[in-house]
């Protein structure tokens, strides 16, 4: 009989035949994947097995490769996707901040939790206890000045301001301020503030209470030039009137508060000595024989001009009284520097008009001024090369003038010349010395003396100094090396003369006069010129003489030129120098 088929159905639904190999004695079944199909992505492929049934064998890989996310196939979109979760991100601890999950960087490190914001602070974390600490640093306030104090830290409100420095030393006699370059409190003494400026009153200065002012009784000036022994009292200076009478009948006194004493003449008339009448120029006569002031310009200068009324009157004063002598022309003082005449005309006279022109004489200088320049017989008010050149014209017997009428007499011009002064060193430092030199640049036929005359002018400041003028005897000197001549200098009045007793002597053009030394002063700067004055309109002048009656008109000077320069100097000497 027969057996009971075998049954080969497997009970899934996916395959649609199950059927029974008979020669392989087998189950056969036959599989439709399509019977599998969910329409589902996220499932992936299905297939069919005959043992299973239908399954998801590769269902898709959703991973981003970013650990923190969570991976998972979105069905309504058919796609992977991922969601950032900062679970996975912590650390466990709080002082590093809150770590979060990155889509794409994956775990991100927290924001620090404890920077508060504050600069002056050091933002310390506690991490056992999970808190914040901020810790102030008041040396990051610090603004290296002194004078605001000092800057404190907060940790809410950040730097502060410090107090700033209270200088105030509790005196009044102080000006307190702080000043940073010093280093802090500077506390200036202004009592001279408290000086009034009045000598009569001491002023000084009390901490608390501040100026005070007491009178002295100190020596004092009144700016009174009427006043004399002036003597603080009660805070003004004050003297006792001074007198000005001079006890001279024929002056008028006064005084004036900024001059002083002042005299005027008395009208002329007026009566003085008793006997006497005043003549109106402050002299009592008759005939001039009062002298009160001792001088003897007071017996024969009655019209005050400085100039001898009369060439053959010598003058002398002897207590109050004039003593004067009749004498003849040109005798002006004794031998070896007797002022008293001696009744010659001689050498002692020329040395005489020497040594007054040098003021080197001990006479008074009215008496030397026998004359006026190329044989004028009337005193000019100088004593110069013209009373020597009356001396020895007088002692030669050439002379014109006498004590009787004198002729008038006009000098002759018989020649003319230049001169020239030349500076050794023309550029020199302040307060060195240097030479100039005069020369006469033209031959001349007769030259018997000369008188030189210098004036500076120029500089921008400060002044030249003259210490020296000398006349050497050398080879080139207009005269020559010889020994009959004769030379006086005046240094304070920058003059010198020179001549030869005996006459005139031809000379060579070039010839050399005098050196003149000078010194610049400390302060001394620019170009200052040296020349000669010889517009021969007083007696002070440059001379050339020929002979007594006869001069050489000094047609132009050629100064020297000197720049005073406070740097580096150069020296340039002229060819021949």
């Amino acid at each position: 009989r027969l057996g009971t088929p075998v049954n080969c159905d497997d009970g899934q639904a996916c395959t649609t035949l199950d059927l029974c190999d008979e020669i392989n004695d087998t189950c056969i079944h036959v599989v439709n994947n399509g019977l599998c199909d969910d329409g589902l992505f996220c499932t992936g492929v299905e297939v069919c097995t005959p043992v299973i049934g239908c399954e998801s064998p590769n269902p898709p890989l959703c991973a981003d490769g970013v650990p923190c996310t969570d991976d998972f196939c979105d069905a309504l979109t058919d796609a992977c996707a991922s969601t950032p979760n900062n679970a996975n991100c912590d650390n466990g601890f709080f002082c590093d901040g809150v770590e979060v999950c990155d889509a794409v960087l994956g775990c991100v490190f927290g924001v620090d939790p404890c920077n508060d914001g504050i600069d002056c602070t050091i933002d310390a974390c506690n991490e056992t206890t999970d808190i914040c600490v901020p810790v102030p640093i008041d040396s990051t306030c610090d603004d290296a000045l002194v004078c605001d104090g000092v800057e404190t830290c907060d940790e809410l409100l950040g730097c502060q301001p410090g107090t700033p420095l209270d200088c105030d030393d509790s005196s009044v006699c102080t000006a307190d301020s702080c000043d940073e370059a010093l280093g802090g409190c500077v506390n200036i003494d202004i009592s001279a503030d408290c000086e009034e400026g009045n000598p009569c009153t001491d002023n000084t200065c009390d901490a608390a209470l501040g100026c005070i002012t007491t009178n002295n009784s100190a020596p004092c000036d009144d700016i009174n030039a009427c006043t004399s022994g002036d003597t603080c009292a009660n805070g003004s200076c004050a003297g006792a009137p001074i007198t000005c009478d001079d006890g001279d009948d024929c002056t008028a006194d006064s005084c004036d508060p900024v001059t002083g004493c002042t005299t005027a003449c008395a009208p002329a008339g007026t009566t003085c000595n008793t006997s006497g009448v005043c003549d109106g120029a402050c002299f009592c006569v008759p005939g001039g024989s009062i002298c009160p002031g001792g001088t003897a310009a007071e017996c024969c200068d009655l019209d005050a001009n400085a100039i001898r009324d009369d060439a053959c009157v010598w003058c002398a004063c002897d207590a109050g009284s004039c003593n004067n002598l009749d004498i003849s022309f040109a005798d002006m003082a004794g031998p070896f520097g007797d002022c008293v005449p001696d009744g010659f005309c001689n050498i002692h006279d020329a040395n005489a008009a020497l040594a007054c022109f040098a003021d080197t004489t001990g006479c008074e200088t009215i008496n030397i001024d026998a004359g006026g320049p190329f044989g004028d017989c009337t005193p000019d008010g100088f004593c110069n090369i013209h009373d020597t050149n009356h001396a020895l014209t007088c002692f030669s017997g050439e002379t014109a003038c006498s004590c009787g009428p004198s002729p008038a007499i006009a000098p002759r011009v018989v020649d003319e010349a230049t001169l020239s002064l030349l500076a050794v060193r023309r550029i020199v430092r302040p307060g060195d010395t240097f030479e100039v030199r005069v020369s006469i640049n033209d031959a001349i036929e007769n030259l018997q003396s000369y008188q030189l005359d210098t004036v500076v002018a120029g500089g921008r400041r400060g002044f030249l100094e003259l210490i020296d003028i000398t006349v050497e005897n050398r080879g080139d000197s207009v005269f020559g090396e010889r020994d009959d001549t004769f030379s006086a200098i005046n240094v304070a009045n920058g003059q010198m003369l020179a001549g030869r007793y005996t006459g005139g002597a031809r000379t060579r053009a070039n010839g050399y006069l005098a050196t003149f030394t000078y010194r610049a002063s400390d302060d001394a700067r620019g170009t200052f010129v040296i020349d000669l004055s010889h517009d021969e309109t007083n007696g002070d002048q440059t001379y050339l003489i020929a002979s007594f009656r006869d001069k050489i008109a000094v047609r132009s000077t050629s100064p020297a030129v000197v720049v005073i320069s406070g740097g580096a100097v150069w020296h340039r000497f002229p060819t021949g120098e």
